[in-house]
């Protein structure tokens, strides 16, 4: 529960700060249900609750996965370039 408490005050600062026009980005670890493959936020609900933007990237194949807001997956890969989004 202290934790709890203590993630979200931090959530709420970081909230506010983005609000006078200070980008936030704020990375998390994330980790797999081996029975089930699927894959959990570490925070959970909490964290998915405070951002405006959750983004996935894949590895197999290169993709970026904007879970919220829209749900769009976008395929990409990095060659002596840069980075190259592939079309649809």
């Amino acid at each position: 529960r202290e934790t709890n408490r203590k993630m979200d005050r931090q959530l709420r600062i970081l909230t506010e700060i983005s609000r006078k026009g200070v980008p936030i980005l704020l990375t998390n670890q994330v980790s797999t249900h081996i029975p089930t493959g699927e894959i959990t936020i570490v925070g959970g609900e909490m964290v998915k609750n405070w951002i405006k933007c959750l983004i996935e990237l894949k590895k197999q194949p290169r993709q970026i996965v904007i879970r919220k807001p829209e749900g769009r997956v976008i395929g990409f890969e990095i060659d002596h370039q840069g980075i190259q989004i592939l079309p649809p």
